[in-house]
């Protein structure tokens, strides 16, 4: 087995897993389940459970129920091939290593040489044998060139496939972007003489760090990353360029806290715009698992700018909730944010990461264009994160609320200060009134974006001159009335409580007749 059948085979499990009831040949299943077992033999490590006792794919469903929900199976289905993938993948390298210069002998020589490197710009020194990254075409060590921190990325497998891949690497994202900004800063190619073997390097910038997840990430910080992003991918595929490996690790933050796409090493450029394309084939199957759009796991399948779409939305998803989503179930950020930022959001990444790359935006000014009609905001309005309270806490938030939305501070003629209600009302409320109220809110603060002030009529369906007289008031204590109302609206025991107060408080303003 091939390491792209195995992962092709492992979106067949993964299906499984989540009970999405995608077609199984049998046959072909009990094959490769009886292939992956020899595997993990030949390989010494043992077969994990669920395998050993699996002809069938409902053998295999009933033994990863033992591993509780969803996210736990995935994580199992990780922490059981990914090792396998990794065997297959060393195996496939030892039969073709006769020649190749292997990162031990790299090690060996810095460490004969005083961790110093030598090239035509002058020596790259203190080089860290310690603290090394991966790349899609090599391996990334970090020193110092002129007093200044560098990455050195090394080409160890040196055919003459990877070294195209790695040539066009450098040269074509160095004169394919006139403005280089969002796009990793490199500095020169060369080929270095270590033991006699010439071993081509790429030096760029070092980068403080790559993004990572952050627990409750703030929601101006979640928008901030989605447009660096996007508009920094925008400027690849402008430039004729799928880049087909984004993921975390390779998006890079600078001193300056923005961010940078890195690792154009199995990248697919346009042969109309370039004279290397490193032999980079749109139907390649390279990628990462975890991060790629699923046509980039079948060979037989194109892979176009659609793909890295895919992994834009996953990117996102997982800024969110540590975790990407595979299939059609997923998480929706507005089960953790509230907000018409987060709503948008959603609708983005479920269009991104669809399934079928005909269904996904073909290009990222799609996505602009959609953001456009609807209007995104930004600002403070919904940076709330939805935090579950206890009866107490939600009791005192809703007085607080309701009265800021029922009451003012204001002046009568003599200027004297009195305290007055903010509307009256000609009739009185019924509990669907009040819930018709609340259901709005949120939907309406849409078409009142760029309004700081409203009224409590802004927020009702049909007005049928119910209120007789309104205040204008800060349009915040009504998105802080949604988000209440949002959090409580499925636990029966808080849902008509809250409705009957707000309805009785409401209902006090009612005029016994009409003053004229």
């Amino acid at each position: 087995m091939k390491i792209d059948e195995l992962q092709e085979f492992l979106i067949i499990l993964e299906d499984i897993a989540t009970y999405c009831h995608m077609t199984v040949d049998e046959k072909d299943f009990s094959n490769k389940i009886k292939i992956i077992k020899d595997l993990f033999k030949e390989s010494g490590m043992e077969v994990p459970i669920e395998i050993k006792m699996t002809k069938k794919s409902y053998d295999y469903r009933s033994e990863l129920q033992k591993f509780g929900g969803y996210k736990e199976r995935r994580e199992r289905i990780k922490e059981t091939f990914y090792p396998l993938l990794d065997y297959l993948e060393n195996k496939s390298d030892y039969l073709n290593s006769k020649d190749q210069f292997t990162q031990g002998k790299l090690n060996d020589y810095l460490r004969l040489n005083n961790y110093t490197i030598k090239t035509l710009y002058g020596s790259i020194l203190n080089i860290s044998i310690s603290e090394t990254a991966a790349g899609g075409n090599g391996i990334v060590y970090f020193g110092k060139l002129n007093n200044h921190d560098v990455a050195i990325k090394f080409l160890l497998k040196n055919d003459k496939n990877k070294k195209n891949r790695f040539l066009c690497e450098f040269f074509n994202v160095l004169i394919g972007f006139e403005n280089n900004e969002g796009i990793v800063k490199q500095y020169f190619y060369e080929e270095v003489l270590i033991d006699n073997v010439k071993v081509p390097i790429i030096v760029m910038k070092k980068y403080s760090n790559h993004i990572e997840y952050v627990d409750n990430i703030e929601q101006d910080s979640l928008i901030d990353i989605f447009n660096q992003l996007a508009q920094a991918l925008k400027k690849v595929h402008d430039n004729g360029i799928i880049h087909r490996d984004l993921k975390p690790k390779n998006i890079l933050i600078d001193e300056k806290g923005r961010l940078n796409i890195a690792d154009f090493g199995i990248s697919y450029y346009n042969s109309e715009l370039y004279d290397m394309t490193g032999h980079t084939q749109k139907g390649e199957r390279l990628a990462n698992f975890e991060f790629s759009a699923p046509e980039q796991s079948n060979s037989s399948k194109e892979v176009t700018s659609a793909a890295d779409i895919y992994s834009l939305g996953q990117i996102i998803y997982w800024l969110v909730f540590n975790e990407t989503c595979k299939g059609t179930r997923r998480k929706k950020i507005t089960d953790k944010y509230n907000g018409p930022r987060m709503e948008l959001l959603d609708s983005i990444i479920d269009k991104c990461i669809a399934t079928d790359p005909k269904d996904r935006y073909q290009s990222i000014d799609e996505i602009y264009d959609f953001i456009k009609t609807k209007k995104l905001p930004t600002g403070e309005i919904d940076s709330k994160l939805v935090i579950k309270k206890d009866n107490q806490e939600i009791k005192e938030q809703l007085k607080d609320i309701i009265e800021h939305i029922t009451f003012i501070t204001t002046e009568d003629k003599t200027g004297e200060k009195i305290r007055t209600t903010t509307f009256k009302m000609i009739e009185k409320l019924t509990d669907e009134k009040i819930i018709m109220f609340l259901e709005r809110i949120e939907f309406k603060q849409q078409e009142l974006l760029f309004s700081d002030k409203v009224t409590i009529s802004d927020y009702f369906e049909e007005y049928d001159n119910r209120f007789y007289e309104e205040y204008y008031l800060k349009k915040e204590y009504f998105t802080d009335l949604s988000q209440l109302y949002n959090e409580i609206k499925d636990d029966e025991s808080l849902y008509l409580p809250f409705i009957k107060y707000i309805k009785k408080v409401f209902n006090d303003n009612c005029l016994e007749e009409l003053p004229f």
